[in-house]
């Protein structure tokens, strides 16, 4: 006969299971909005990663940025249903999958294999988006990419970790080279994009593309221009980014205001600049617009 007599101790904190219960239960409510906000899209997530932890409370990875880019989409082409999107830096989809619910087309590029593998998946849930497992420069090669296992969107081939893939890269003007109805090109790639940007001159200058772009302080230079910047002018672009109306938006607080903030909740506004010398600190995206476009 088996012996099932069986005992161990457990232990916990009341404070801390109540709070966990209320942000499973708040999850799964806010999941039944955010899913029908994205059109019915479903996404898988890692478990704990930074953009995952995002997705999960958000609904969807910087929503502003991306509803930032279809509102400089409309208003400096007349229609993007009959035109593809290029996603690079792809990672799990995210991006994509917005994407995909405005153009015909997505083309997703994403290195790592590991995000790959939910970018695929992910991808089958919209039917327009085109994965590939690599990433864009102004070469062709291999180079090792170093992970965050805590934020796979931060990884890059600069810096060194413990965890490490080889990852295979490609200018995206040997891989589109006569295609001819770009209207957006997104780039988040930890300090590539400048080789990402001579990868695809051709595809630039032919298209005349929205280019969404990060830039990190450090990607500035002296006279308060980054290279990715520089290059986007000579070829005819000009540069967007969007501030906060602080003044306005987020009047100085005192106890009242803040509790009546705490209650009702605030507004900003998300005010888009443009001036010839942009402001030297972290962008999560700039909007660089051609001349020829506007």
């Amino acid at each position: 006969m088996i012996n099932m007599n069986y005992s161990r101790t457990v232990s916990g904190n009341v404070i801390k299971s109540k709070l966990s219960d209320f942000v499973l239960r708040y999850l799964s409510k806010r999941g039944k909005i955010y899913f029908s906000d994205r059109g019915g899209h479903r996404m898988a997530v890692y478990a704990n990663d930074w953009i995952g932890n995002s997705v999960n409370v958000h609904g969807v990875y910087e929503r502003e940025n991306l509803e930032d880019i279809i509102f400089l989409m409309k208003n400096i082409f007349t229609t993007t249903k009959e035109f593809s999107a290029i996603d690079v830096g792809a990672n799990i989809g995210n991006h994509s999958l917005f994407f995909a619910k405005f153009f015909k087309k997505v083309y997703s590029f994403e290195p790592n294999p590991h995000t790959f593998r939910l970018l695929e998946f992910n991808s089958d849930f919209a039917g327009n988006i085109l994965p590939f497992n690599f990433g864009l420069s102004d070469y062709s090669g291999e180079v090792d990419l170093y992970e965050n296992n805590l934020n796979f969107g931060s990884s890059s081939i600069y810096g060194h970790t413990e965890s490490s893939v080889k990852i295979k890269l490609k200018p995206l003007d040997s891989f589109l080279a006569d295609v001819n109805d770009v209207r957006l090109i997104k780039i988040d790639v930890e300090g590539m994009e400048l080789s990402v940007l001579k990868g695809a001159k051709g595809v630039i200058e032919r298209n005349k593309p929205l280019i969404a772009f990060e830039q990190h302080p450090d990607d500035f230079i002296d006279n308060g221009e980054t290279n990715s910047i520089q290059f986007l002018r000579s070829l005819g672009y000009e540069i967007f980014w969007n501030d906060i109306d602080t003044e306005k938006s987020f009047p100085p607080f005192n106890f009242f205001r803040k509790i009546k903030r705490l209650i009702f909740g605030y507004q900003g506004k998300r005010i888009m600049r443009c001036d010839t010398t942009v402001p030297k600190k972290f962008h999560s995206m700039l909007y660089a617009v051609h001349r020829k476009s506007a």
